[in-house]
């Protein structure tokens, strides 16, 4: 899957549209616009384009849950 994520980020910085890119890899346009706002919006579209490890460490980074919040009425 990684790959395919790291494809999708390749093809939007060749500033090519989301409906080739979904064309061309067999997936949604929806699928492409998210991958797209996700990466606008944590900086990914920038060159040179991220290597599969660190592409994969910051989308494991996104999916872990986040820790439980503890309030000071929690603690009593």
């Amino acid at each position: 899957m990684i790959p395919d994520v790291r494809e999708i980020l390749r093809r939007i910085l060749e500033h090519q549209p989301d409906r080739a890119i979904a064309r061309d890899l067999g997936l949604a346009r929806k699928t492409v616009q998210r991958y797209r706002a996700l990466a606008e919006r944590h900086g990914w579209l920038t060159a040179p384009l991220l290597s599969t490890e660190e592409l994969a460490r910051r989308l494991a980074e996104l999916s872990a849950p986040a820790p439980p919040q503890v309030s000071a009425t929690s603690l009593l």
